[in-house]
C-alpha cells in the first residue's frame, strides 16, 4: 500500500546521485499500534537505478507503546 501521510509506507532521502529508501511497516494492534515496527534500508548512489539493501531495523514496544528494543539484520 501507498501508505497515508501520518504512516508514510516508505521515506527517500536524496542528495545528488545518492538516494537512501526507508520502507516502513507499522503495527496495527497492542503497544505497537501506530508505531513503526520494521524499517528497511536500502541504498543508491546512481539516482535509483539500483539499489544495495543496508539492512533491516525492527523494533518492539510495550503494551503501553514505549520502544522496549531495536534490532538489526
Amino acid at each position: 500500500s501507498g501508505g497515508t501521510p501520518e504512516q508514510p509506507a516508505q521515506v527517500l532521502y536524496s542528495n545528488g546521485l545518492e538516494r537512501l529508501h526507508v520502507a516502513l511497516t507499522w503495527g496495527a494492534t497492542g503497544g505497537a499500534s501506530g508505531n513503526v515496527t520494521q524499517a528497511a534500508y536500502a541504498y543508491s548512489a546512481d539516482s535509483g537505478t539500483t539499489y544495495s539493501t543496508i539492512g533491516t531495523r525492527t523494533l518492539s514496544y510495550d503494551s503501553a507503546g514505549n520502544c522496549t528494543g531495536i534490532t538489526w539484520s
